[in-house]
Parts: structure tokens; C-alpha cells; sequence
């Protein structure tokens, strides 16, 4: 499955988990508020990439079980992932 990317909206009981994005010039919306994800790696599924690109940046281990829905969109630069989880 071709796609480049994921995100995840991280439901913490009543809050939403939201990251503020690097301020670097070479990145896309530097500085803006965002949901954990990122660029895919390698060959790992949409499901992978959301779960550790989370980890990656909030330190949140979250097995592919927690993922209560997800939906794929065109963009510009491909398809996208978007999932959501519920803790």
C-alpha cells in the first residue's frame, strides 16, 4: 500500500494530545500547533507509522488496538492516514 504519512487524534479522556511542530524553516507549518505523525519509513503500514511517529514525539506506546478508526485522504503529496484512539 503506497501512502506517505499518518496522524493521530489522541483522545486523553476529555483532552485532545496536541504537539506544537518544530520551528524550523525546512518543515511545513514550522512552529503551528499539530496532531502526533509523520512521514512513513521504510515498508510499515499506516497503522505503524501513526503509533511510532506518537511515540516519537510524546513518549506514548500505544498498541495497533487502541486505533478506534482511521480513514485515508488524496493530498498533495499522496494518500494520508488519519487515526484516532480513545484513552
Amino acid at each position: 500500500m503506497e501512502f506517505s504519512g499518518a496522524k493521530l487524534a489522541l483522545f486523553l479522556g476529555p483532552d485532545l494530545l496536541v504537539i506544537k511542530r518544530d520551528n524550523k524553516p525546512d518543515i511545513p507549518y514550522p512552529g503551528y500547533w499539530d496532531l502526533p505523525g509523520g512521514g512513513r519509513e521504510g515498508c510499515e503500514s499506516p497503522q505503524d507509522c501513526a503509533l511510532r511517529e506518537t511515540f516519537e514525539e510524546v513518549g506514548l506506546d500505544l498498541p495497533e488496538t487502541d486505533l478506534s478508526w482511521s480513514e485515508s485522504y488524496q493530498r498533495a503529496r499522496g494518500t494520508v492516514w488519519f487515526f484516532v484512539s480513545h484513552q
